[in-house]
């Protein structure tokens, strides 16, 4: 397995930072001082608290020499891992905060999630699943002991690549390493031949329509257009709703109090466009106002999602 190791030479200059310095930086961006080994090591980890049960998610490691050693989860990082491009091989009082602030920002790779019921077909009385590749060598494994979120449901099991890069830069915006994502397709086929005709049809399910047959498919646009039809009567019934405070709340102007109305908007633009800082919730108002006063069909007029949300709100 490879592994991440510092290339540049260790710091010996006045910028080496002390012991104190790290473990305080540490603790401003969640990490706790565990232990000092006495070979000096540092030993920082960050913790989730997962039934009462405390679990180490991320540990690092940092030598005498100040070179570090990162763990998330158990597993060293990869050397493959994008996030060590963003990591300075060797900490200093200028590089402390920055590898810290760094780590903060990054995402865990949260592996395949959704998956039990292929690990299920699998499982044949082991305790962890074991996914090969056709020479028969490791392509994933099943990790248990989790707690991830996504879509709203939390799963205790996932299935990670070997080559897994645990960690993910801030810039990518997404809950699975680039491995854990290609290896993921592999997983959806073996999960639609596994389930066969018990394969989700339901309209949010997340199974491609391409391991799908004709009956599944059929089946899945039945409860989608069943879900359509529920969805537009909420609608009608908001709508309904809204009406019926619009009549008994509204204020109704007649023609002439809605001349007189247009004539001030009109007449105060420059007035307002100057007294209200450009991109104000003011001067945005102001222009929706305008922009409606305008407006010959009180349905012509196309309000901004903003300003629905607001109204909404109110």
């Amino acid at each position: 397995q490879s592994t991440t190791t510092p290339t540049e030479q260790p710091s010996t200059s006045v910028d080496s930072v002390s012991a104190e310095v790290i473990i305080e930086e540490a603790g401003s961006h969640g990490y706790i001082h565990v232990a000092t080994k006495d070979t000096g090591t540092i030993v920082l980890a960050k913790f989730e608290n997962i039934n009462i049960h405390f679990s180490i998610v991320q540990q690092v490691n940092v030598n005498t020499d100040r070179t570090w050693e990162l763990f998330v989860w158990g597993k060293r990082l990869p050397s493959s891992s994008p996030v060590t491009s963003h990591l300075p091989a060797v900490l200093t009082t200028s590089t402390c905060r920055m590898f810290f602030s760094v780590l903060e920002d990054c995402f865990t790779c949260s592996g395949n999630v959704g998956f039990e019921p292929l690990l299920d077909a699998r499982r044949e009385g082991t305790d962890c699943v074991i996914f090969k590749k056709s020479d028969r060598s490791v392509a994933a494994r099943e990790e248990t002991g989790r707690h991830i979120r996504e879509g709203g449901t939390t799963f205790t099991k996932t299935i990670r690549h070997v080559e897994c890069h645990l960690l993910i830069p801030p810039e990518r915006k997404s809950s699975k390493c680039e491995q854990c994502v290609s290896y993921s397709h592999h997983l959806r086929s073996a999960l639609a031949r596994s389930k066969g005709k018990e394969m989700n049809t339901a309209h949010n399910s997340r199974a491609g329509h391409v391991h799908m047959s004709k009956d599944q498919l059929v089946a899945k646009l039945a409860d989608t257009q069943k879900e359509k039809a529920y969805q537009k009567a909420c609608a009608a019934k908001v709508k309904t709703v809204v009406s019926k405070e619009i009549d008994t709340e509204g204020c109704s102007l007649n023609p002439g109090q809605l001349t007189f109305l247009q004539g001030i908007l009109e007449s105060s633009k420059d007035k307002f466009e100057a007294a209200f800082e450009k991109e104000s919730p003011q001067a945005f108002l102001f222009k929706q106002q305008l922009e409606r006063a305008r407006q010959h069909d009180a349905k012509s007029m196309k309000w901004h999602p903003i300003m629905v949300r607001w109204c909404l709100a109110i």
